[in-house]
């Protein structure tokens, strides 16, 4: 991941063509909004214990980690390519987050009410 959005940033400060510099340029702000959103998982998962916030915040994960993808590969092959493991990972997390949650429809509820 990141030498991917290395390559991308290469591009985005290196290319003459100007479509390319804005599909970078998204790109690598899609890649900067993606982490915000990954650091906020495991204070909401583990931290307040909270399985079901960790499935929203997990699901955008993940269309956002796809979107990187797509963007990446038109950019530049290469970055995309070394983006799709990280892509299998985060739906492998999205699928364990789920299964925690249908597994245990009681985790996160207040039961003081």
């Amino acid at each position: 991941m990141g030498y991917s959005s290395h390559r991308i940033a290469r591009l985005a400060m290196e290319t003459l063509r100007y479509p390319t510099y804005l599909l970078a340029r998204q790109a690598l702000g899609i890649y900067v909004l993606q982490l915000g959103v990954n650091l906020a998982w495991t204070p909401l998962f583990f931290g307040k214990r909270d399985p079901k916030a960790g499935l929203l915040d997990i699901g955008i994960l993940t269309g956002l980690v796809t979107s990187m993808t797509l963007l990446f590969a038109e950019s530049d092959e290469v970055a995309g390519w070394l983006s799709v493991p990280y892509l299998c990972w985060v739906g492998f997390a999205t699928y364990l987050n789920y299964s925690i949650v249908k597994l245990n429809p009681g985790i996160g509820v207040d039961k003081s009410k």
